[in-house]
């Protein structure tokens, strides 16, 4: 997360690139503890249902932690981009902007990731190698 960020700081001008990426650093360090606070708690969680018995209730208790750690990370992260940014002038805001919109995860193509799922096999979307029914983006582009 912290250095696909960094990098899209690369269309401001140097000044404002060197704090667009201290402020990254700096709030990635901050939300640090708790990702690895969360990573611990679903890997504990998931290491747990190997056990002979599962305690359905804490596994899903633990996964609700974690998730609610991540997201409190989100929140901190996206906190920090939104500071910077509303500092910048509009020229540069827009620039940042537009590289935030266009690195952004999610559903390629505007769909759903429901359409890119891989199948049975895992190999190909959801409804195999021809793509979901009746078209679609298909397979995922490699990165």
């Amino acid at each position: 997360m912290k250095q696909r960020l960094l990098t899209l700081g690369a269309a401001l001008t140097p000044d404002q690139r060197q704090a667009w990426q201290a402020t990254i650093r700096q709030a990635a360090q901050n939300v640090g503890p708790k990702l690895r606070q969360a990573r611990l708690l679903r890997d504990q969680a998931l290491r747990s249902m190997n056990a002979d018995t599962v305690d359905t209730q804490a596994v899903l208790a633990a996964l609700n932690q974690s998730r609610g750690l991540e997201f409190q990370a989100r929140s901190e992260m996206d906190r920090a981009v939104v500071g910077f940014t509303a500092t910048l002038p509009a020229d540069e805001r827009r620039k940042l902007g537009e590289a935030l919109r266009r690195n952004r995860r999610g559903p390629p193509y505007g769909g759903r990731w429901s359409d890119h799922r891989p199948g049975p096999g895992g190999d190909g979307p959801i409804d195999g190698p021809g793509g979901p029914p009746g078209g679609g983006p298909g397979p995922l582009p490699d990165r």
